[in-house]
């Protein structure tokens, strides 16, 4: 059967201690304890104050029972006092069992009788003796069961799923989504050409074919200058006019003065050396095979052809680049946008990204860390940086000395977030708090409250200042 250690100081009226006073303790009805299977009775037992006016006795807890029973304390001279231990309370002061704990005499002290021990309609449930545990008892636990209130969460308009959360998985670390050159490696000037309005105006292409005709009739031309010096020493050479008629004596007599080229005109000019005029060889002036026109290009053989689908030749923009001769895969690597690590593959989830990213949401995500999950079974423990955002479950049945560190010990302030660690009393052993250096703020008395299944957090507020919620 459970037993509840009863202590406490008796005073005089002159608030002196009074030694050899005597405590009597009665069991004024029936009790039964349906843990231990066991029936309590009618009994009396006593305890004599020591020279200081303390005492200290061990009773049947008369709350645990199964028929609650009220127990009557008498001290020599004083009218006697009917209470009920509270349930599962290993120690109690006589002033507290007295003061808070009153019993009104029925026998069926559980239910109460008396309208003071009820809680009112009228009061909205604040008369309640504790806010905190009334909210543990209906699983409403703030901070554990429920949500607390928060201004971030007031200013959420959308729901953050599952979906979202795969499509921030996707997202490689550092991921540049707001530059185009850099996702698509497409560098005006680089990688690309950029605008040109003479590349717009041109309607025909500058083949290889074209260049190599340019070059040939160069050549052609350097030919000529020499063959026209060789004839001019000829002529010099030949002034007997040995072997020609005398017609043509005197035709080259008449062109003995013609050494130069300098009265040339037209597409050729120059003296000596001659000249192609600028826009001078056109297509007219090219010997080629076929008919020229604007869907014709002239091939390496010197032909006019028209491009056929999938052969050689330009791509015809009618095709839509279906005629590459490489795999399309070939084609984007070759322009910088290789699927999978140039640019992204098509997502669905991507598809239905309705809202942006930001920054902010990115310092929400870096703040946030899954709850650690900490049972403590023994008598005493120390909170350290790794408590942060903990839930500490208190399963010692005796006691627990909770030991808060001063900053000088361990930098509560250097954290990124303001640390809070959260308790839960998960035995019978009720938790004090051990706190040499720090203030800890607890108004409602929370600690002194605490019983078995209540919970509580400690709240980091500033330099050796916590808070009890």
């Amino acid at each position: 059967m459970a037993t509840t250690t009863i202590t406490g100081t008796i005073n005089g009226v002159n608030n002196t201690a009074l030694a050899n006073k005597w405590i009597t303790f009665r069991l004024v009805q029936l009790g039964t304890d349906s843990v231990a299977t066991a029936t309590v009775a009618q009994s009396v037992d006593s305890v004599q104050t020591d020279a200081n006016g303390d005492f200290s006795i061990d009773v049947w807890n008369n709350g645990d029972s199964g028929k609650t029973s009220v127990l009557e304390i008498t001290i020599d001279g004083s009218k006697a006092e009917s209470v009920i231990i509270p349930t599962a309370t290993a120690t109690i002061e006589l002033w507290d069992l007295i003061e808070n704990y009153q019993a009104d005499g029925s026998t069926s002290e559980q239910v109460p009788t008396v309208s003071s021990l009820f809680v009112r309609k009228s009061n909205n449930l604040s008369d309640l003796g504790s806010a905190t545990t009334s909210r543990t008892n209906i699983g409403v636990a703030i901070g554990t069961d429920v949500q607390a209130h928060s201004a971030v969460l007031d200013a959420t308009t959308a729901s953050f799923t599952v979906a979202e959360e795969s499509k921030l998985s996707g997202i490689e670390a550092l991921a540049e989504v707001n530059d185009p050159t850099t996702v698509l490696d497409a560098d005006i000037g680089s990688t690309v050409q950029a605008h040109s309005a003479v590349l717009d105006a041109t309607t025909a292409s500058f083949t290889t074919a074209k260049d190599t005709a340019i070059s040939t009739n160069t050549a052609n031309i350097a030919s000529n200058d020499t063959d026209i010096a060789t004839n001019v020493t000829a002529i010099a050479l030949n002034t007997a006019k040995d072997g020609v008629t005398t017609a043509q004596a005197a035709a080259i007599v008449l062109n003995t003065a013609k050494v130069t080229n300098a009265t040339h005109t037209g597409d050729v000019t120059g003296d000596t050396a001659l000249t192609i005029a600028t826009d001078a060889v056109d297509i007219p002036m090219l010997s080629a095979n076929g008919t020229p026109d604007a869907t014709s290009f002239l091939r390496g053989d010197n032909t006019w052809s028209v491009p056929v689908a999938g052969g050689p030749g330009d791509l015809l923009a009618a095709n839509n680049l279906s005629e590459l001769t490489a795999t399309a895969s070939t084609a984007r690597a070759n322009i910088g946008v290789s699927i999978g690590s140039d640019i992204q593959a098509h997502s669905a989830i991507l598809d239905g990204t309705t809202a942006s990213f930001t920054v902010a949401d990115e310092a929400k995500l870096t703040g946030y860390s899954p709850t650690n999950i900490i049972t403590e079974s023994t008598s005493a423990r120390t909170l350290a940086l790794t408590d942060v955002g903990a839930y500490i479950r208190l399963t010692n049945a005796s006691s627990c000395t909770i030991t808060i560190p001063a900053n000088a010990t361990v930098d509560w302030a250097g954290e990124t977030e303001p640390p809070a660690i959260y308790v839960r009393v998960a035995a019978a052993g009720i938790p004090t708090l051990s706190s040499a250096g720090v203030t800890i703020n607890d108004t409602l008395g929370v600690i002194a409250a605490l019983e078995e299944g209540s919970t509580f957090a400690l709240q980091w507020v500033a330099s050796n200042v916590w808070d009890i919620i």
